[in-house]
């Protein structure tokens, strides 16, 4: 993917052992290839499957610059965020 400041955008994701998104990670880079910033989102979830924690990273090159926790409920509450 390529935005429009001809700098290059990359997802990847990993599974966990029941094939549930365990991290997302997205990354730009400059058309020399050279990393500009970062976001890493770890997911952990219930026993029952439902997503309970996604803690996201955001990194300036390769310094973390902002980390919160997105924390969901089963009973209906809406998600609450917690800087880190």
């Amino acid at each position: 993917m390529m935005d429009l400041d001809n700098n290059i955008t990359s997802c990847t994701e990993t599974k966990d052992d029941q094939g549930r998104r365990a991290t997302w990670t997205e990354e730009t880079r400059d058309v020399d290839g050279v990393l500009i910033s970062r976001r890493v989102d770890s997911y952990a979830y219930y026993a029952t499957g439902e997503i309970d924690t996604i803690v996201q990273e955001d990194y300036d090159k390769d310094a973390l610059t902002d980390k919160r926790e997105v924390k969901h409920f089963v009973d209906g509450k809406q998600p609450t965020v917690e800087i880190l």
